[in-house]
């Protein structure tokens, strides 16, 4: 029986760009992540680079780092692909996934819940926007300033009731540097509605899920003691709160109901694979951002510093942590998004 044959666009991946002929052959892909290759080798899908051997394909892109030029590109050779297949994460969905404000725009008109916000010109009267994020903190307790296109590890700062005007201009002006040195146009300033999702011991936590068309192939969740968090900064010191949060993710995602608004949130954004952050307070879940492309680091603590990940390799065995073990199997994730692109979408 012949395999599924899946066919591949990014940047400059089945795409005129000079680099594409880089891509062919062998399961090589564009900004492969840690074990993707591997687990695609497996999966029981063959990677070709002919659209009209497929049966279907893939716009696999990291938005941040798709300029005007390389969307131009992309848009074609999606439009060469669909002529043959089904195409995942059609470029219909760009919008919502390199914007924020498109995004919550979505989200507020399909009643899925996601922070209040605002949108400037970086170039908008300073005095205007600090008065604007003084409202936000005054409405809402704090108020993330940041960039309205790019993903929450980068341009993006908080402030609460004890933020100044000064502070608050300081990050204006480094944001309207940003948007002026970002490999992707037309950056705005985002206000948005901080949201308290602070426990009782002064932790803050947010959850990431894996989708596949209407399938949650994983996840996991990440603790700081700071408002704004990443991977990085989950320390085995914090060892409780992520076994806890790790915990309740499982619990979410073993909810009928609770999946079912993940996956629609996902699917109101035209997007077929990829990631979607949120909160869950009281029972709420909260929307935060789709990324189709996740980073692939499958690694959680600060860099060079193993003391996590020495932790979960000694506790592995913790009901808990069972979302964290599948992520860290890196190829074998990889091998299961395919497996679940297979079922899901080839007929």
């Amino acid at each position: 029986m012949a395999l599924a044959k899946i066919a591949f666009i990014g940047r400059k991946q089945g795409t005129s760009h000079k680099d594409a002929s880089s891509f062919r052959g062998g399961f090589t892909l564009e900004r492969a992540r840690k074990g993707e290759e591997i687990g695609l080798s497996q999966s029981g899908l063959e990677k070709v680079d002919d659209f009209a051997q497929a049966d279907c394909s893939f716009i696999r892109i990291n938005p941040e780092q798709v300029n005007s030029r390389a969307l131009t590109r992309i848009t074609r050779a999606e439009e060469e692909a669909k002529r043959y297949s089904c195409v995942l994460n059609s470029i219909d969905g760009f919008l919502y996934q390199s914007n924020k404000t498109e995004c919550y725009k979505v989200w507020k008109k399909n009643s899925v819940r996601c922070p209040e916000f605002i949108e400037f010109s970086p170039w908008q009267n300073k005095h205007t926007i600090i008065e604007q994020a003084l409202h936000f903190i005054g409405s809402f307790g704090g108020v993330y300033v940041r960039t309205n296109n790019e993903d929450s590890g980068k341009g993006i700062y908080f402030f609460d009731k004890g933020a100044s005007s000064k502070e608050i201009s300081q990050a204006i002006f480094r944001l309207r540097l940003r948007s002026l040195t970002n490999r992707v146009s037309n950056s705005k300033i985002l206000l948005m509605e901080s949201i308290n999702n602070q426990d009782n011991q002064g932790i803050y936590h947010v959850y990431r899920a894996h989708v596949v068309g209407q399938t949650v192939i994983g996840g996991y969740a990440i603790v700081g003691q700071s408002p704004v968090i990443h991977s990085r900064d989950v320390k085995a010191s914090l060892w409780d709160s992520f076994v806890k949060y790790n915990g309740r993710l499982k619990g979410i995602l073993s909810d009928d109901e609770q999946r079912a608004m993940i996956i629609r949130a996902f699917q109101s954004t035209k997007t077929d694979v990829g990631a979607i952050e949120f909160f869950c307070i009281k029972g709420q879940l909260i929307f935060l951002e789709v990324n189709p492309t996740w980073g692939g680091k499958h690694h959680f603590g600060g860099k060079g510093d193993s003391s996590l990940m020495d932790k979960i390799q000694r506790n592995k065995d913790l009901p808990e942590l069972s979302l964290v073990n599948r992520w860290l199997a890196a190829e074998a994730y990889y091998q299961t998004l395919y497996q679940t692109i297979k079922t899901e979408f080839v007929k």
